[in-house]
């Protein structure tokens, strides 16, 4: 889990880090002691945090809800501006077009890890907010796998998804179309 955590990371950060400024590299950040989060549930705050500090745009995760009262159970997280963070860099961070993959990205990584996750929501609360709700049934149908598989293949997340992504798939680029809001 730990290798898988780390290429997802790497994976995340090519795409959002070519216009997000993180102050760490993304060799470095894969260099980083990275937590086991196998077996993680929505309802285990500390391993979900775990996984969002893994992801790309972890320094401006603001808040985290995990949504366990009834099913399905989901989780929503925002990326906004915490004290003492610069909103000019904030903003050049989360441009429209890598926005976008790192949303899917973060929002897919949550549900491959997240065992009972069914939803998550990611909104990013910039001068022009975006915010993107995907369910792990509409996932496992854009990608063609059942996502839980990915968790121990890193290559075929890699090959199935991260590459798709990095080429700008018309079926991801319809998909995000139809589910981002703003």
């Amino acid at each position: 889990m730990k290798k898988w955590l780390a290429f997802l990371f790497l994976t995340g950060a090519v795409t959002l880090f070519a216009g997000c400024q993180s102050g760490e590299s993304g060799e470095a950040a894969a260099q980083r002691v990275l937590i086991d989060e196998k077996h993680t549930f929505v309802g285990d705050n500390s391993a979900v945090g775990g996984i969002l500090s893994q992801l790309p745009g972890s320094q401006y995760v603001k808040t985290l809800q995990l949504d366990t009262k009834e099913k399905p159970y989901g989780l929503t997280v925002t990326y906004g501006l915490k004290n003492g963070q610069n909103e000019a860099s904030f903003e050049k961070s989360w441009d429209a077009k890598n926005s976008q993959k790192v949303l899917l990205n973060n929002a897919a990584s949550l549900l491959i890890l997240i065992e009972n996750a069914e939803w998550a929501e990611l909104k990013i609360e910039t001068e022009k907010p975006m915010s993107l709700k995907v369910t792990k049934d509409e996932l496992q149908s854009l990608f063609g796998e059942d996502l839980s598989m990915y968790a121990d293949d890193p290559e075929k997340w890699k090959k199935d998804v991260a590459d798709r992504m990095a080429k700008g798939d018309p079926e991801i680029t319809k998909f995000l179309e139809t589910h981002l809001a703003e």
